[in-house]
């Protein structure tokens, strides 16, 4: 016992680890830092000291320091003149280590303050070079280098862009100079300090603790003296998930662990009574020598503590090895010191059991007290007792569920709801043995006189009393089998179920709200068993009165690509259901080229908007033909054809203001395309665009330098919803809505063709699935260049193999998600992983306590086997009535168990496994579910078990009987 608990406490804690480090891994590291700023004090060198010993003494999860760097730099913004006597607002910094984090483009490090170094990108746009002279206030610096820092995504720029472009706003930099002209500037400069926690050092546990400090931190601030300022940096926000699912994964603790505390202690209770039984003869000479009740009962109690010492350690040992082999060293740690507790908890178990049971021995027992022990075990105010309990727990567990928050914000564990699938399971088991009684009786009167089946019912009958402990423990091991079966199955399947719908592909990149670059995509594009890029537009919008989540995708990306969440979703027809009656202008399959010619219209066209099958829109250049005015072609990216037109951006002529544009036609090397493109949009040169009451009569503006935008004509968009998105907007099939996808775009009509569970690929469960080209028109309409999806769903022949090449392609800040192989998975199936070892270890204890229950009767019916051996009664005969009353035990127990734990895998598990499920969708229930093959495997395995010491007790009582002589039934 001491060993399984240690070693689900000990699994539970590394796995939580492994999880957490996983997952900051996974996360794009310039969230992976804090950000406090502060001004400069009068003592830079003292602020700077007080300051870090402040950090790394808020920064602790009890005695041990969060393994974390600190980083720090001083900054203003100044006026600096140049040598050509020209002022620059320049972004003026000091910043610690800057040379072991930054490579020298040009130059070397200073080495003095009269020396500086620049960014390089900064440098170029203020056209310095080295050896120039740049004039602050009273300071005057020289530059000697320039730099770029070595990792733009390192967590110590808190993603300040300054550090990695070479300008924030209209201001460039960073110039770095030396501490000691701050005294010589009349500025105001800021501290920024960078709180850097070590993600390859943490534990699970460091996360709410860091959590904690943050909000402290200007407190602590304040109060060694100093002044404090504003804080920034993403490490709270981005691990704020992680920690509900770590207080969902200790869930498990309890759920694991009570019940099998339950049996070991009914086990422990027994062993001790047989202990006590056997030596009773010896306690009665110790006791006519002068021995006192009390000092037997201590020397049982230490003999017994010492006993379970050992075996404790035993346990505590194997449990940290076979850890050590699965999770490493650090997993040690975690199991020895749960293992302390459990070990100190078992010995004070088994010496207060062996103690107790020896004064009742001691006390030479009465048999009615026996007797009556079921009676005062399983009465009728204990079980209503229970069943209160159990009820009030259940009901706060489906209301409120098992992860709570605190006062702070921090999740945390309901002590009260986690335990009520064990108050289930024994309030269900003791009502099975409140029953057992009048059952047994029923079947006594039923029973026909004889040998067999009528002698094994009157036995049981006669001792109800010691069925009991059989009964729970038997009954508890099964329930709790049951429940770690249904917790098992229904977390697998709920969890991914909610992965696949809410990661929407099997395989996807996710990038930061910009969006993906052009060359990320063509980089994504040559991985390795790639087959296909399907971009996705994800955002909100507004539909009706009502905010919901958009996903544009193509019909042929949703068909190809998009998951089914385990059969909830129908994505042919899904796909089907969005395809707009006349869809955008379709180039030929076999085009390579294509032509766009304007005709009389004194402008040119400049760029064709494309977008492929699977949604990737490209805006491709066009060259003007050497001799055909107003004729303009390009060549066709390959391999993605077909092509879809969805605008061509055209530039009035030179000192021209003409009043119409138009485009004649579109062709291509394999056939012409219509219809043309004619809705019109303009834009200035700095991509705003014109209003309407800004254009002339055709619509074209008479400012010079505008981008004309000719669009194709759509359909009213064909949109599929949500269950919960229609019943919030009232809408059904053929609905008409209006959706706004851009706040600077008109509205978008469209029709509702399907209603779905939920959209794979959205945020909520309040989702509405367009053609992606329905969002594209929008956003051609109000953006010169809109920007691209964050999401793409990757297709591939190998995702495991195209999800390895994608990750050493990509830039860090592009995650790459796999489905079965999310960086948490290992923290996440921890759980039912631990419900399987505390059910395999109850299982154990039940056979151990059934074997201490029949060596006890065996000894305690010694007479009895006798007094049946004289009146004629066989010792075939005596061990089949044997057999007979144990299996009646034994299945009842089983009955029991299999009640309870389908009760509580009906009313609990599934609240229970869905509150360790990351992102599950609210509309979406997790029905329980029940692993039919490792479950009926683990059932089966423990009914040989329980059959084979069943069998063994019916042969042991059958040898007493053919060997037993008078004396020894005197004795």
């Amino acid at each position: 016992m001491t060993g399984a608990s240690a070693g689900v406490v000990g699994l539970l804690s590394s796995s939580a680890t492994v999880g957490v480090r996983g997952v900051l891994e996974a996360t794009p590291r310039y969230d992976l830092s804090l950000g406090l700023t502060m001004p400069l004090a009068s003592d830079p060198e003292e602020q700077a000291r007080v300051t870090e010993e402040t950090f790394r003494a808020s920064f602790r999860n009890g005695t041990r320091a969060i393994p974390l760097s600190i980083e720090q730099s001083v900054q203003t913004v100044l006026d600096v003149t140049l040598d050509d006597a020209t002022e620059r607002r320049v972004i003026v910094v000091s910043a610690s280590r800057l040379d072991s984090d930054a490579d020298l483009v040009t130059g070397r490090w200073a080495d003095d303050p009269s020396e500086a170094t620049l960014q390089a990108d900064a440098a170029s746009a203020l056209g310095l070079a080295l050896g120039d002279t740049l004039s602050m206030q009273d300071a005057r610096v020289t530059l000697v280098g320039t730099w770029r820092v070595s990792d733009a995504e390192a967590p110590r720029w808190l993603g300040e862009e300054q550090w990695t472009t070479g300008a924030s706003g209209d201001s460039a930099g960073p110039l770095v100079i030396d501490r000691s002209l701050w005294s010589a500037l009349d500025a105001k400069p800021w501290v920024q300090w960078a709180i850097i926690p070590d993600t390859g050092r943490l534990q699970a546990t460091d996360l709410a603790a860091i959590a904690h400090a943050w909000e402290q931190v200007p407190d602590a601030i304040r109060a060694a003296g100093l002044e404090t300022g504003s804080r920034s940096g993403q490490f709270v926000t981005s691990t704020r998930e992680l920690g509900v699912r770590l207080a969902a994964l200790q869930t498990a603790i309890p759920l694991a662990l009570v019940i099998l505390s339950v049996i070991a202690a009914l086990t422990i209770w027994e062993l001790a009574g047989l202990t006590a039984r056997t030596r009773a003869t010896e306690m009665a000479l110790l006791w006519s020598r002068g021995a006192t009740t009390a000092s037997l009962s201590v020397r049982a109690g230490l003999e017994a503590a010492a006993i379970t010492a050992i075996g404790s350690a035993l346990g505590i040992g194997v449990a940290a090895l076979v850890l050590w082999s699965v999770q490493g060293s650090e997993a040690v740690a975690s199991t020895l010191w749960a293992g302390l507790w459990a070990a100190a908890a078992a010995v004070a178990a088994g010496a207060l059991a062996f103690s107790l049971r020896t004064i009742r021995t001691a006390r030479a027992p009465r048999a009615a007290e026996r007797a009556g022990r079921a009676r005062s075990f399983a009465g009728v105010g204990g079980v209503v007792l229970l069943l209160v309990a159990a009820a009030l727990s259940t009901w706060q567990l489906r209301t409120y569920g098992p992860v709570t928050g605190r006062a702070s914000g921090e999740p945390s564990v309901d002590p009260v709801t986690v335990v009520a699938p064990a108050l289930i399971l024994a309030s269900v088991v003791l009502l099975g043995l409140y029953l057992f009684p009048a059952l047994v009786a029923a079947a006594e009167r039923g029973a026909v006189r004889g040998t067999g089946r009528a002698l094994a019912v009157r036995g049981v009958s006669r001792r109800i009393g010691a069925a009991a402990a059989t009964i729970v423990m038997l009954g508890l091991a099964v329930g709790q089998l049951v429940v770690a079966a249904g917790y098992s199955a229904t977390w697998s399947e709920s969890f991914t179920q909610a992965q696949q719908l809410r990661s929407g592909s099997a395989l996807r990149l996710q990038a930061p709200p910009g969006g993906m670059t052009a060359a990320d995509l063509d980089t994504a594009a040559g991985a390795a068993s790639v087959v296909g890029l399907a971009p996705v537009r994800t955002q909100s919008v507004t539909i009706g009165s009502e905010q919901a989540g958009l996903v544009g995708s193509t019909p042929a990306a949703i068909a190809e690509l998009a998951e089914d969440g385990r059969d909830l979703i129908d994505t042919a027809a899904l796909s089907e259901a969005i395809v707009a009656q006349t869809e955008l202008p379709q180039l030929p399959g076999e085009a390579t080229n294509v032509t766009i010619d304007v005709g009389t219209s004194p402008a040119e066209a400049r760029s064709v908007w494309l977008v492929d099958a699977w949604g990737r829109l490209d805006e491709v250049p066009l060259s003007p033909a050497a001799d055909q005015v107003g004729v303009a072609s390009a060549t066709l990216p390959l391999g993605r054809a077909p092509w879809r037109l969805v605008a061509i951006d055209v530039v009035p002529l030179d000192g021209v203001a003409p009043t119409t544009v138009a485009v004649r036609s579109v062709t291509t090397d394999a056939g012409a395309v219509s219809p043309v493109p004619v809705i019109q949009v303009a834009f200035r040169e700095n991509g705003t665009p014109f209003l309407r009451s800004e254009l002339g009569p055709g619509g074209v503006p008479e400012e010079a330098g505008a981008v004309l935008r000719l669009l194709s004509r759509a359909d009213d968009g064909l949109i599929a919803i949500s269950e919960r998105l229609a019943e919030r907007i009232d809408a059904e099939v053929g609905s008409a809505v209006t959706v706004r996808i851009s706040s600077s775009a008109p509205p978008v009509s469209a029709v509702v063709t399907a209603i779905v569970p939920v959209i794979p690929g959205a945020s909520g469960s309040s989702g509405l699935l367009v053609d992606t080209a329905v969002v594209d028109l929008a956003l051609l309409t109000s953006a010169a260049d809109p920007r691209m999806p964050s999401t793409v769903w990757v297709g591939s022949d190998d995702a495991a193999a195209s999800a390895s090449a994608l990750r050493e392609l990509m830039p860090s800040s592009v995650a790459v998600d796999e489905l079965g192989a999310e960086p948490d998975l290992p923290m996440l199936t921890a759980g039912a992983g631990a419900l399987w070892i505390a059910a395999a270890a109850g299982g154990a204890l039940a056979i151990a306590g059934l074997i201490v229950v029949c060596a006890a009767q065996q000894r305690e019916r010694r007479n009895e086997i006798g007094v049946l051996r004289a009146l004629g009664l066989a010792a075939g005969q005596q061990a089949g009535v044997r057999r007979g009353e144990l299996a009646i035990i034994s299945a009842w127990g089983a009955v029991c168990g299999a009640a309870a734990g389908l009760v509580a895998l009906l009313v609990v598990v599934g609240t229970l496994a869905r509150a360790a499920i990351p992102g599950v969708y609210a509309s979406i229930p997790t029905p329980p579910r029940f692993d039919v093959v490792v479950g009926v495997g683990a059932l089966v395995a423990l009914a040989l078990a329980v059959a084979a010491v069943i069998t063994l007790a019916g042969t042991t009582a059958g040898r007493a009987a053919r060997t037993l002589t008078v004396q020894q039934v005197d004795e």
